[in-house]
């Protein structure tokens, strides 16, 4: 789990380098030490990769008894000939009104033979009234290549205004249009 929460924050990081630099001087020094911390990141994402490789030998359990409460292990296959295992930890946060928020955080760890070949980062939160769903995925088909650049990072957002327009577009298509308080009402929530 600590390693999407590392990957998350490459991936911010990543996006938080300045792309356009003011002049030559300056453009070199900036490529300069971009390589050198683009070097740096391939080299400690290589490093988790290979130590989540050792997550290969769960793969040989038969069953597995005692795991921490909210974690959840599925396999990619049947045993003896799995292929892969997902670890998903979910939590949930109360307020004084009960539950406010859930969220889950996962990782897919997929081999071909010892060597890891896949893994999928992803971590989900959501309001329990529905209002605000935050999805962001990291995806790597070619972990222990040399180079992070094939990384793909998809984020994905919804807001409770998603969700009414939505709601109004299937009343449309139920023929309710013509209903002009439903139209100024649905109107007035943006």
């Amino acid at each position: 789990m600590e390693s999407s929460i590392g990957f998350i924050f490459i991936g911010f990081l990543l996006l938080n380098t300045s792309i356009y630099p003011q002049n030559k001087e300056e453009n070199f020094h900036k490529n300069k030490s971009s390589s050198d911390t683009a070097s740096i990141l391939n080299r400690k994402i290589l490093k988790i990769y290979e130590e989540l490789g050792i997550a290969r030998e769960l793969l040989k359990l038969e069953r597995m008894e005692s795991i921490p409460s909210g974690t959840f292990v599925t396999f990619l296959g049947t045993y003896p000939n799995r292929k892969g295992i997902k670890v998903a930890k979910h939590s949930i946060q109360e307020g004084k009104n009960g539950i406010e928020k859930a969220e889950s955080k996962s990782i897919l760890l997929e081999f071909t033979g010892t060597t890891l070949s896949k893994v999928i980062t992803e971590v989900k939160s959501e309001n329990m009234d529905g209002s605000d769903i935050t999805l962001i995925r990291l995806t790597d088909e070619t972990p222990l290549d040399q180079d992070v650049d094939d990384i793909l990072l998809h984020a994905d957002k919804t807001v409770k205004k998603f969700v009414i327009q939505s709601n109004f577009l299937r009343t449309i298509e139920k023929g309710q249009s013509s209903n002009k308080n439903f139209i100024s009402n649905f109107w007035k929530t943006f």
